[in-house]
């Protein structure tokens, strides 16, 4: 992982040894997210849609083009692959661009005074990091937070119980992205 502080924010992709100009604007990221969850998602739409993330010229649609897509989409860089680094396989789904857009939107506005809806650009990587440093007490972490809480933890059953009813009331119907579910996507 490069440390945003003092490491210029990447705007290209290495694969097969070879630079790739990208889109780095947030919009162009959360879509291909979006997309990629979506189980209505062909390969010749994903590949369709790699034209508007590669700027000059597409590398070859193969393994390492879309690993490399992946890492970068999750905030690392290609070359973290190889140490395994950054790359969480336990993570819960929690919170949905689509489903959540509202208290992104509101979130990002209330802690930052960024306007999603208005900015002309936003790198991805930067949107990342405001995103993990949101506001506890916004109403997205408080739903993240819902969702994230295993019942399990809760011992109370009244407490168990009414944290059931706010996980079903606030649960989205999308299931986690992982590398499987790009990859079976693709291949």
């Amino acid at each position: 992982m490069i440390n945003l502080l003092f490491e210029r924010l990447p705007n290209t992709l290495t694969i097969h040894n070879q630079e790739y100009r990208i889109d780095t604007n947030f919009y162009r990221w959360i879509a291909l997210n979006e997309m990629l969850l979506d189980q209505k998602t062909t390969v010749l739409m994903l590949y369709g849609y790699l034209k508007y993330i590669f700027i000059d010229e597409l590398p070859p649609f193969d393994e390492d083009t879309i690993s490399c897509v992946s890492i970068f989409l999750k905030g690392y860089r290609c070359d973290d692959k190889a140490s395994g680094k950054g790359i969480s396989t336990n993570s819960r789904y929690v919170f949905s661009f689509t489903y959540d857009c509202d208290y992104v939107i509101g979130a990002f506005q209330e802690c930052y005074g960024i306007d999603l809806i208005n900015i002309d650009y936003l790198h991805w990587w930067h949107f990342l990091a405001l995103f993990s440093s949101l506001d506890a007490d916004c109403e997205l972490m408080r739903r993240i937070a819902i969702r994230s809480t295993k019942l399990s933890d809760i011992s109370d059953k009244k407490q168990r119980n009414q944290l059931r009813k706010q996980q079903r009331a606030i649960a989205i119907p999308a299931p986690e992205m992982t590398e499987e579910n790009i990859g079976s996507v693709l291949w």
